[in-house]
């Protein structure tokens, strides 16, 4: 999967990872902030995991940007600016910490402390640094629709092709230790393969939407 390869990169180039599934009716407000409760009861603003990972300078998987419609326009200053206003008046802004030293022992600004830049809440009218090693990498099910000129600037963007099924064959294969396809294996890809090209197929698709509305 693309959470698979994407936290093995991670791990090669040694950043911590995280990924952050995305949903339609996902807002720009909850992207960054979330609620939670208190042992008291009462309620509070906490970081969400993109935001907590740029305070930790970790690699941040958005999965499914495809999705997020005009919401994706609100990430534009943290990835193009790398600057941040939090919703409770707290702001992010680059640090300028040492990159080869660890997060704790990086000397946060007269305003932060590292427990607060480290903990589940942040103050409102904090200032809190961004991590010099924050990276984000979205991925997309779908190639089109969705990447309108403005969202096209906040990525560098690689498109990617299915494997086919040699290639399918040959990994399955050095998975299982085995060095021919069984026949219930062989059945198993050609039926993969067979069903990933009649799924991309538009006139299949407006088909099936037909019989669907009979």
């Amino acid at each position: 999967s693309t959470t698979t390869c994407i936290s093995l990169m991670a791990a090669t180039l040694g950043y911590a990872f995280e990924s952050v599934w995305l949903w339609k009716d996902l807002g720009g407000g909850e992207l960054l902030m979330r609620r939670a409760t208190a042992k008291d009861g009462s309620t509070t603003w906490e970081p969400a995991p993109l935001v907590r990972g740029a305070m930790q300078g970790k690699l941040i998987h958005l999965a499914g940007v495809d999705v997020l419609g005009p919401t994706l326009g609100s990430l534009s200053r943290l990835l193009q600016d790398r600057e941040l206003e939090l919703w409770n008046g707290a702001r992010m802004t680059e640090s300028n910490a040492d990159k080869s030293r660890p997060i704790d022992q990086v000397t946060a600004s007269a305003n932060t402390s590292i427990e607060s830049m480290l903990g589940s809440t942040v103050a409102p009218g904090e200032i809190v640094p961004i991590q010099p090693t924050f990276r984000v990498v979205a991925t997309a099910s779908k190639p089109t629709g969705w990447l309108d000129e403005e969202a096209s600037t906040l990525f560098a963007i690689c498109s990617t092709r299915a494997m086919d099924e040699d290639e399918e064959r040959h990994i399955v294969l050095s998975r299982v230790g085995l060095d021919e396809p069984t026949s219930d294996l062989k059945r198993l890809l050609h039926f993969v393969n067979r069903y990933r090209t009649l799924s991309a197929d538009p006139n299949l698709g407006l088909a099936k939407s037909r019989r669907d509305r009979k």
